[in-house]
């Protein structure tokens, strides 16, 4: 934190008898870093060229005012006035209002800190809320299919993620595999992976051929997904009685052959 408590004022002025009005430019302080005592009694402001375009102040006989610092940074002012030239501020005084201000510029800065902090802890809570929920779309276990096996697992790069995938026994021995990747991480991608999930559930108990599936969730997408966001998937349909699968791949990587 940089101090200017012993920093002696530039010059302390008192109004002249008769005038009813001070200038002070706070852009000479916050542009500068200088604390400053001013009064008319001694100097002419208007005649100085650092109060060019000053703000005219009725009835203060003197004032000062010193920057707040924040490393090398001025969040801001700390002014006092008086209304009578006797009252007019000496060094002593200025002194004082800087070690005030280097004080209240440490508290200023220790408050921010303090509200980063719990911003961040609130964010961090928020997303491992998302990542609890994001589990629950993963399925517990992959189903049991007498003569096949299946598996899954997925751990995202931040606590949220993009990928997914599931399982769902559609009946009269048709399972129906989804595997898809929505562009980017975190929240913004979490959140459209939960959509196309809770949609793909809501389609494909209804049973129809994944061709027609994978077109109902592509009109999903274009209608609610950002212009900026794309998703690739595979859905893969097994019919266990027949031994067949048939795979319908939307701009994912090519599913492995295991035999011709």
């Amino acid at each position: 934190m940089r101090t200017q408590a012993r920093q002696r004022p530039e010059e302390i002025r008192h109004r002249r008898r008769g005038d009813r009005r001070i200038g002070v430019d706070p852009r000479q302080i916050t542009d500068h870093g200088q604390p400053r005592a001013h009064d008319r009694s001694q100097k002419d402001a208007s005649a100085d060229e650092r109060f060019l375009g000053a703000t005219g102040i009725m009835g203060v006989g003197s004032l000062m005012a010193v920057p707040l610092w924040d490393g090398g940074n001025v969040l801001g002012l700390l002014y006092a006035d008086a209304s009578f030239a006797r009252a007019a501020f000496t060094e002593d005084d200025l002194r004082l209002l800087s070690m005030l201000g280097n004080v209240a510029a440490i508290q200023m800065r220790n408050a921010s800190l303090i509200g980063e902090k719990l911003v961040k802890e609130r964010l961090m809570a928020e997303a491992l809320a998302a990542a609890e929920i994001q589990r629950g779309c993963f399925p517990d276990a992959p189903p049991a299919v007498p003569g096949y096996q299946a598996d899954g697992r997925s751990r995202p790069c931040h606590e949220v993620g993009g990928d997914f995938f599931d399982f769902v026994d559609v009946g009269n021995g048709r399972h129906v595999c989804m595997l898809g990747d929505v562009a980017g991480k975190g929240m913004g991608a979490a959140i459209l992976m939960s959509m196309i999930h809770a949609v793909f559930h809501e389609l494909v108990k209804d049973g129809p051929p994944i061709l027609e599936l994978a077109r109902r969730l592509n009109g999903t997408v274009l209608r609610h997904a950002p212009s900026n966001r794309f998703v690739t998937l595979v859905l893969a349909e097994l019919d266990a009685t027949a031994h067949r699968v048939t795979v319908v791949n939307c701009g994912h990587a090519p599913a492995p052959l295991v035999a011709r």
